[in-house]
């Protein structure tokens, strides 16, 4: 929509307008809107037509009447009709209204007897409006709907700012509203170059709701769900669904009426009586973000509504695209990539960080169905030694075998040793290394899911405030081996792959599978079989 200000700046220099805009863009609103603003009164100091139905001559040049100069008066009418009948009746008349006597009353009558009109000639009698020269401003909706003879009267109100010669002393600008010429679907006369040269300024209304009447009319929360509703709508819907159409539809739904009375059908009412009553999709996409909550996150983006709504809005973002991305099915994932360049990028980008895309890549690449994401996961490969060594023709996987011990020096329950531990200093290397070592010398040969998730958090803690360089030192050979018994212990627990591990848990050890990629570890990690 066109922003006030530029409106109040045509306004204020006099400037001539003609706005071109689909129907139902707001067009006539927006006008109105601007002239009441600099305290213009409709019908008085501002005049609104419909140039459709409008009549030249009533509405605007004005109706000729008969005008008589120098007209008889009355009174001498009165007295030539009752002359007619007899002269005695006329001296009578003027003796009794006018109290004349004798010569007096004779030269009365005698005077109006002989009294006749002046010239006699056609006037025109102007609209109210224009006859007390108080218009400011004229607009004429529906412009290009107008009969010629209107057009050809509104052009000389354009250029002389008067009609037939009449000048208007206190009007300032002349506007307009048209359709588009160029589509079939409106039955619009062309408005001819002589015509729209008159106009100082042509500019398109956009075929969109206008947040700004919206919020002002509805509220920010109910027009924010409203237009986000619009937004995704087909181009073909949006034809049917004008902004004029939705504000009949929250005028409805403020009053509990029925949306689906107002809107077609193919239009998906249901959903937009769901954001109405839920809130536009963007807001939810934020609500979680903050709150970190992936459950809830996961259960919203499931409807398939709340996903078609939000995925446009995570997408636009690498921030949030990092927190929803991974909680989509291979499903979502491989359809996303082939449609949308940014998710896609991002996924081939994080395929290293997250097994779950790299098994939806890895799907990709086996059915070779989509020649051009295919080659653009196969350059993400070549780009990302980490990513390519999971993929088959990469470097080959080889697992640390898996360490632990039998015997080990403390006899209490690992949970509790690992709970001691995490309360530990790790502010500096030789405390960091304390902990570590403690971890080889006690990691036990059997744990259950909750231990080994815990020792991979320790594992996090510890490592995530190490070099990389220390990492992958001898100081530190034996992390990957213990790594991969707690991801071992885990999958025996629940028999769950790497992929389900990683999407379920891997938030609370992303650090260290960070840190083992950086140190060039990646090939030596344990990712078991199985998951989706």
């Amino acid at each position: 929509m066109i922003r006030d200000e530029k409106l109040d700046f045509w306004f204020e220099h006099d400037m001539n307008v003609m706005f071109v805009g689909r129907h139902g863009v707001g067009k006539t609103a927006m006008i109105k809107d601007c002239f009441k603003r600099h305290d213009l009164v409709m019908g008085e100091t501002f005049l609104y037509f419909s140039a459709s139905t409008l009549d030249p001559w009533v509405d605007l040049v004005g109706v000729p009447k008969e005008r008589i100069l120098d007209k008889v008066p009355d009174a001498f009418q009165i007295l030539k009709e009752l002359a007619s009948i007899d002269l005695e009746l006329a001296y009578e008349w003027v003796q009794k209204n006018w109290h004349l006597e004798g010569e007096g009353c004779k030269k009365v009558v005698s005077h109006a007897l002989n009294r006749v009109d002046g010239l006699t000639y056609l006037d025109l009698v102007r609209p109210k409006a224009f006859a007390q020269a108080k218009v400011e401003a004229l607009f004429f909706d529906e412009f290009n709907r107008s009969p010629k003879k209107v057009r050809n009267a509104v052009m000389e109100c354009l250029q002389f700012k008067s009609i037939n010669g009449k000048e208007f002393p206190n009007l300032k600008v002349v506007w307009a509203a048209i359709n588009p010429e160029d589509e079939d679907e409106y039955d619009v006369e062309k408005i001819d170059p002589a015509q729209a040269d008159r106009f100082h300024i042509t500019v398109e209304v956009p075929y969109k709701p206008s947040a700004t009447w919206f919020i002002n009319r509805f509220g920010d929360r109910v027009a924010k769900a409203a237009i986000s509703w619009w937004d995704e709508l087909s181009e073909e819907e949006k034809k049917k669904v004008s902004p004029r159409r939705l504000e009949y539809a929250l005028n409805a739904w403020e009053v509990k009426g029925d949306i689906r009375d107002v809107l077609p059908v193919s239009s998906n009412c249901t959903k937009l009586g769901q954001v109405l009553n839920t809130g536009p999709a963007s807001e939810k996409v934020e609500e979680y973000f903050k709150s970190k909550d992936t459950t809830a996150a996961r259960l919203f983006l499931s409807n398939e509504n709340n996903y078609n709504s939000a995925i446009r809005y995570i997408t636009d973002s690498e921030t949030l695209m990092e927190f929803f991305l991974p909680l989509l099915n291979k499903e979502k994932l491989s359809v996303l990539m082939s449609n949308n360049d940014r998710a896609c990028r991002f996924i081939c980008a994080r395929g290293g960080k997250y097994p779950h895309f790299q098994a939806v890549m890895k799907d990709i690449l086996n059915a070779n169905q989509n020649k051009k994401l295919v080659k653009r996961i196969r350059k993400a490969l070549t780009e990302n030694q980490v990513l390519a060594s999971s993929f088959t023709g990469g470097a080959p996987s080889q697992p640390a075998p898996a360490h632990f011990n039998k015997t080990p020096a403390l006899h209490q329950p690992w949970s509790q040793q690992v709970a001691q531990m995490k309360r530990e200093q790790m502010d500096t290397t030789q405390q960091r290394m304390k902990l570590y070592q403690q971890i080889a010398t006690n990691i036990p040969e059997k744990m259950g899911e909750a231990d080994a998730l815990a020792t991979l958090e320790l594992f996090d803690a510890i490592v995530g405030r190490c070099w990389t360089s220390t990492v992958g030192s001898n100081s530190m050979k034996l992390l990957i081996n213990m790594v991969n018994h707690c991801v071992a212990q885990v999958a025996a627990s629940t028999g769950k792959g790497w992929v389900d591990i990683v999407t379920t848990h891997g938030s609370t050890f992303r650090h260290l599978l960070e840190k083992i990629k950086e140190a060039g570890l990646a090939n030596k990690l344990f990712t078991p079989p199985g998951g989706h």
